[in-house]
């Protein structure tokens, strides 16, 4: 036996799995159980770790437990009616939980802007055989699968279930749910099977109990998984897995590393204790308030030392951490923070904050796309080797527009993007097709939240313009001077054009384009006539839509919404967490 303390991360797991295919993203199938969904508010860790993949370039089907303890609360309501309950009944009891945490699961991901199909067990065919209250999986409809993943990106579906051969409902038994991630990860052949578990990964004996640390496992054989996990991986699905040849993971949440288990030797991974990072928190307002939310979950990976605000008063009865609220911006510097969350937005004090925590070595997370657009080189030299700056969210709230691009990077060249980068423009456009006025249209994109008191970033193009000029840095390498960014207001449409297009069967919104041409690159923000058949008129209200053009000829196309509280600070978080796995990975517990 050895060890080894070799982590693979995701991204480079899907860069590996889409090679062949790079229009076609990999398929991973994410087995979330009663021990991760132990409460209904833990269904945002459930979304964290769905957008997490979605991120990083994979579709996903999500198999659902229900929640912790509803199974055994339903089983035992059967119980006390009939002691031996009726087989052809019971299913029909216990799919309420199941139907519970899946529907739970597609309404979180909506709030934060993924797309996903909430699928039924009899949508996608799933078939069993035997027993009706411990059946055997025989058969599913990969293709009506496959097709709502290359629509969609994600499927939803409680995972305990299944239909015979005469229609009836059928459980899977113990550890039925891993068993229906295995039997479709084979099936859609998948590049990935995670299993997510209370625990990360498989250990020699209960990690819980009294005495000294077991050792954890990085890879293991099927065989042995069985003998010492059987508590962590119900022995049904691994035996499958070993009938189909099918490598497992097992891993915790947020987590990189996991347990492999399949054909392999038995090796052992050499734990560092999780990091628990300091976190300066600047501005609470409505994507502050988001992030914060986020940040609580997780005490076991954050401590909130510094919440910086105009007027602490304000806040006083809204946030548990009252003790840590300041509007002294040195506190900032003394905080002793690992990490500083920017979210005041502007330029003058946000970029004092952020050039100040990158010199002293702090990571920082932003999503502020003006400090980026017109200040980047001097962060990149202020964060130097000892620091890392991240906005993700700066650029079209939760779509992963820059991401896919990065993915690209020195691999695969990009000849133009194309793209509705700013979410409020986009709802205001939608409220015109209306009929209504500009005024009104801004009025109730600023009652929803979407637009500042100022609106003008939003309806002058210039938010977009910042935005596209980001975008460009990241695909073609080059940093590009804002007032070479042409940019058309909303302000000189006509009025009624917005609406008399939609009666041509048009639909008018806000293009950014980045393309390179014989002069160089050519960046522009307009207001355009699109086909109402086009992915960009599809995107109503705050959604967001990018088309990435590469010059092997490929199209990668990517919606959600572009604005908005969740979406944008589900993406904050997501930067966040990725500053949490890298500290992980290097064993840095911070302070």
């Amino acid at each position: 036996m050895t060890q080894s303390n070799e982590i693979v991360s995701l991204a480079e797991r899907r860069s590996a799995a889409a090679a062949d295919s790079p229009d076609a993203p990999p398929i991973a199938v994410l087995k979330f159980g009663h021990s991760v969904f132990q409460t209904p508010d833990d269904v945002t860790r459930v979304a964290n770790e769905i957008y997490r993949h979605v991120r990083e370039g994979w579709r996903v089907v999500a198999v659902m437990s229900a929640i912790g303890g509803e199974t055994g609360d339903l089983l035992r309501l059967a119980e006390d009616l009939e002691e031996t309950p009726n087989p052809e009944h019971l299913p029909k009891l216990l799919r309420v939980g199941e139907y519970k945490a899946a529907a739970l699961t597609a309404l979180a991901l909506s709030r934060i802007g993924v797309a996903a199909v909430l699928a039924d067990p009899q949508d996608f065919g799933l078939t069993a055989e035997g027993d009706l209250l411990d059946a055997n999986l025989a058969s599913v409809d990969a293709a009506w699968l496959k097709a709502r993943l290359s629509e969609v990106g994600v499927v939803v579906a409680p995972g305990f279930l299944a239909y015979d051969e005469k229609g009836r409902l059928a459980a899977l038994g113990r550890g039925g749910t891993d068993l229906t991630a295995v039997f479709l990860a084979e099936e859609l052949e998948a590049d990935r099977v995670r299993l997510l578990k209370d625990v990360d990964g498989v250990y020699q004996a209960d990690p819980k109990a009294e005495g000294e640390s077991p050792g954890r496992f990085a890879t293991t054989s099927w065989d042995i998984c069985v003998e010492v996990g059987g508590a962590v991986v119900q022995p049904k699905a691994v035996t499958e897995a070993k009938e189909r040849g099918q490598t497992l993971e097992v891993a915790s949440y947020g987590r990189e590393d996991a347990t492999l288990v399949g054909d392999l030797d038995t090796t052992f991974h050499i734990a560092a204790a999780p990091p628990r990072l300091k976190v300066a928190l600047l501005g609470l307002g409505a994507v502050g308030r988001g992030v914060y939310e986020h940040l609580i979950k997780h005490p076991e990976y954050f401590e909130i030392v510094n919440v910086l605000v105009r007027s602490p008063k304000k806040y006083q009865g809204v946030i548990a951490h009252k003790d840590r609220l300041t509007s002294d911006a040195a506190s900032v510097g003394t905080s002793g923070a690992d990490l500083v969350v920017e979210l005041i937005g502007g330029l003058t004090d946000a970029r004092d904050h952020v050039i100040d925590a990158l010199k002293r070595g702090a990571d920082v997370v932003s999503a502020n796309k003006t400090l980026v657009a017109y200040h980047y080189p001097e962060l990149v030299e202020a964060a130097g080797a000892a620091a890392s700056l991240r906005y993700s969210a700066a650029v079209a709230g939760g779509i992963p527009v820059i991401e896919e691009i990065d993915r690209s990077a020195g691999k695969r060249p990009i000849r133009k993007i194309e793209a509705l980068l700013n979410g409020t423009c986009n709802f205001i456009l939608g409220k015109l097709e209306e009929g209504g006025s500009l005024d009104a249209a801004v009025k109730t994109a600023q009652d929803k939240g979407f637009a500042e008191a100022d609106p003008s970033a939003d309806v002058d193009g210039r938010d977009a313009a910042e935005k596209l000029a980001i975008l460009a840095r990241h695909a073609f390498g080059v940093s590009v001077p804002m007032d070479e960014v042409a940019a058309e207001s909303l302000r000189t449409l006509k009025d009624g054009a917005v609406a008399d297009a939609v009666r041509r069967g048009k639909a008018v919104k806000q293009i950014a384009r980045c393309e390179k041409n014989d002069d160089g690159l050519s960046l522009a923000v307009r207001l355009e006539e699109v086909d109402a058949a086009s992915p960009f008129a599809k995107a109503k209200a705050e959604a967001g839509c990018a088309k990435i053009y590469y010059e092997d000829g490929g199209v990668v196309t990517l919606t959600g919404k572009g604005a908005g509280r969740w979406p944008t600070s589900e993406a904050v978080f997501a930067d966040i967490m990725d500053v949490w796995r890298k500290k992980a990975m290097s064993g840095d517990a911070g302070g």
